[in-house]
């Protein structure tokens, strides 16, 4: 019988979206069922994490640009009313 560490080798070759059409079809044999369950678990908990780091990544680099485009937009609008054109 494999131990758990071996099945997860072989769920980590496999991918999680593999994993789960596996339990979903009744593909993984019974002492095989528990482990994948709970490798599959971890993995989806993972990509949830990732997917969050990456929003807030993204709502950082949005709000830095919204920021120096305000910033730019104020240097334009003050020299514009330094330096008028005539």
């Amino acid at each position: 019988m494999p131990t758990v560490e071996e099945n997860e080798r072989r769920f980590e070759d496999m991918g999680l979206t593999r994993v789960r059409i596996l339990l979903n079809t009744g593909g993984l044999v019974q002492p095989m069922i528990h482990d994948a369950v709970n490798w599959a678990a971890r993995r989806a908990e993972e990509e949830r994490q990732r997917e969050t780091a990456s929003e807030v990544e993204v709502k950082r680099i949005a709000r830095n640009t919204f920021i120096a485009a305000m910033g730019a937009a104020i240097l334009v609008a003050c020299l514009a009313w330094l330096f008028p054109r005539t």
